[in-house]
């Protein structure tokens, strides 16, 4: 009986999978992927039997398991993107894998079996990553990977260009995760007659009913030392909440072949480069860094760099079509105008303190000049059109300044409430409507012995005058298409608002207070509440039409794309982004896995732009 040196990972997702109901079943769906007759090495004995062992088990524990045996990488990683669109759906979802896995570069490899590998520098052609895995089981509600890699691999201890290929798997400690290793380190894991005592072991127990998955990597543990007499340890690290996590009895499930028919778009996206200017060259005060980027018009990109330059890129990020020096001022402020830049800085100019703005359109035509102010710390807003204008407000004052950016004079001013009735004005949001000349604020106005005074305005930017007004504190606004605004209102609900400010329609969409509004698409708006319900409704009806649960308090909507019926780009709490395309659950997390601080997509929503907090702006496509 040969003796194998294996790793293995059993992981457990944090989000608990409370008992449900009577009669409400659980979705469970699991891949479970044997790698034996690798094709430029020996092949192994066990994990085909091993895979097919754990496949019905899973099957029989109410699990819609996907069986994948001796696939080469590129069915690899088909299995696993289409494992993620069923995770999504899923309050339970399992991987299990055994084949050939190895620790290089500071990361865990599975192994395919038409690998062929070198040295480390051949992994990401041949390998593919652990977080594969992880990634195909982002939606679930509750997440097992049981990952059992022979340490007694070929490719151990190759060494090349950029490292050595480590024998086994590195140690995995995730916040949240149960992690299981088949046999602690430096001892051997029994190969068996049949089957692998662990495979046997999992097989037993994850088909035992009622079991509370925090137990569940515990129970193998104890079975394998008991079944080997102690010659197999497993190794254990826990990090989990102390919610039950049970599964309760269901029908049997069904195993079908894995990577078969692709019936959904990939939901996985491939790096393929860092938008850098390579004229760009780092100082000691200047670091090449992305500080800020967005999208314009034909699905070009905008960076503005350390350097103190604004740059215009093609959609790709590959081509630099020009860059600008930016002005310099003591404080600057930056917006964005349907087809402009506006960059407005304090500058010291005769006596008091005046406004510099700067007007670069995408044309690349740029104006510059002085606005004239009528009180000091003239505070930039945003930007409304067309024609172009610069929305000013000033501290504790009730007024809003309205300057045309390319005669820079003022075309109208604004008091919300009269200079002696102003008490310590402020404006808590603001919106301009990129269809119309019409700009919407919630404005305030706080008295240190009466209650604070609040309402919504909606103003004209040709000339600033007030529109209409609704009094009241609203956590947020958005303008439709149908010709008027949404508005959030704390009870839940969402009123539509004619050009006019007359109520049209007020909707209960949401259980708890709605903290944002947004146009969805040409149709159709989305709101999220405070307890991170996301919903996309007609915005001629308020029928709702999709939803989004579960989303963390922290999470932020970066961007909405048109593409495929209307895509959304979610920042989670981890600050990693996901994209939601309409299923009940959030989908697997997309981009670069270090703290990511904003991010896009493309109007076709197959491009993601993501600028981690390093300050490296990122491009990824979507898999094809």
């Amino acid at each position: 009986m040969r003796l194998l040196l294996c790793a293995l990972f059993f992981l457990i997702g944090a989000a608990p999978a409370h008992a449900q109901p009577q009669g409400q079943a659980q979705r469970r769906v699991a891949l479970v992927i044997g790698e034996s007759t690798y094709r430029t090495v020996e092949p192994l004995v066990n994990p085909g039997a091993d895979a097919n062992l754990v496949a019905q088990s899973l099957a029989r524990a109410g699990f819609d398991v996907r069986l994948g045996l001796d696939l080469d990488k590129a069915g690899m990683q088909l299995a696993l993107d289409d494992f993620a669109r069923d995770a999504q759906q899923a309050d339970i979802a399992a991987v299990y894998y055994a084949g050939h896995g190895f620790e290089a570069q500071g990361r865990n490899w599975l192994v395919p079996i038409d690998a062929s590998i070198a040295g480390s520098q051949d992994l990401a052609r041949a390998a593919v990553p652990f977080e594969a895995i992880a990634r195909s089981l982002t939606g679930a509600r509750v997440k097992l990977v049981a990952l059992d890699a022979c340490r007694d691999n070929p490719f151990a201890a190759r060494t090349a260009e950029g490292g050595a290929i480590n024998r086994g798997l590195a140690e995995v400690e995730l916040d949240g995760y149960v992690i299981v290793y088949a046999a602690a380190v430096g001892q051997v894991a029994l190969d068996g007659d049949v089957n692998s005592p662990f495979a046997t072991s999992f097989a037993r127990w994850v088909r035992e009913p009622n079991v509370d998955l925090r137990l569940l990597a515990g129970r193998v543990r104890d079975d394998v030392m008991a079944t080997t007499n102690g010659r197999q340890r497993p190794f254990v690290s826990a990090s989990l909440s102390g919610d039950v996590m049970a599964m309760a009895p269901m029908p049997a499930g069904r195993v079908r072949g894995a990577a078969s028919v692709r019936e959904r778009p990939s939901a996985v996206f491939d790096f393929v480069r860092r938008v850098r200017d390579e004229n760009c060259f780092e100082t000691r005060t200047v670091r090449c860094q992305t500080k800020a980027f967005g999208l314009i018009a034909n699905n070009r990109l905008f960076t503005i760099e350390d350097d103190n330059k604004l740059r215009v890129w093609d959609r790709s990020g590959a081509n630099l079509q020009r860059a600008e020096a930016m002005p310099e001022y003591e404080r600057r402020a930056v917006t964005r105008s349907g087809g402009a830049f506006m960059f407005a800085g304090e500058t010291l100019q005769r006596i008091g303190v005046k406004t510099t703005l700067s007007f670069i359109g995408f044309d690349g035509r740029r104006t510059e000049g002085i606005l004239d102010h009528p009180e000091t710390e003239p505070i930039l807003l945003t930007g409304a059109g067309p024609p172009d204008v610069a929305v000013f407000t000033y501290r504790a004052e009730c007024v809003l300044d309205f300057f045309d950016v390319r005669t820079f004079r003022s075309v109208g001013q604004a008091y919300w409430q009269p200079p002696l009735r102003c008490g310590q004005g402020s404006v808590d949001w603001i919106f301009s409507d990129d269809r119309s000349d019409l700009v919407v604020a919630s404005v305030s106005n706080a008295f240190s012995d009466a209650p604070t005074e609040s309402e919504v305005i909606l103003f004209s930017a040709h000339n600033g005058a007030i529109v209409c007004r609704i009094p009241g504190a609203f956590p947020d606004a958005a303008f439709n298409e149908i010709g008027g605004f949404n508005v959030a209102n704390s009870n839940g609900s969402v009123t539509a608002y004619d050009a006019r400010c007359r109520a049209l329609r007020t909707d209960r969409l949401h259980r708890a207070e709605v903290t944002s509004v947004h146009p969805f698409d040409r149709t159709r708006m989305m709101s999220r509440s405070i307890d991170g319900v996301v919903k996309v409704w007609a915005a001629a009806t308020g029928r709702v039409e999709r939803e989004l649960t579960g989303l963390p308090r922290q999470a932020e909507i970066m961007h909405i794309s048109d593409g495929g019926g209307g895509t959304v780009l979610i920042r989670s709490e981890d600050r990693r982004l996901y994209v939601w395309t309409g299923e009940p659950r959030l989908g697997a997390y997309v981009g670069p896995s270090s703290p990511v601080c904003a991010g896009a997509l493309s109007e076709d929503a197959n491009t993601l732009y993501a600028m981690r907090c390093d300050g490296a702006l990122e491009v990824w496509r979507r898999r094809s």
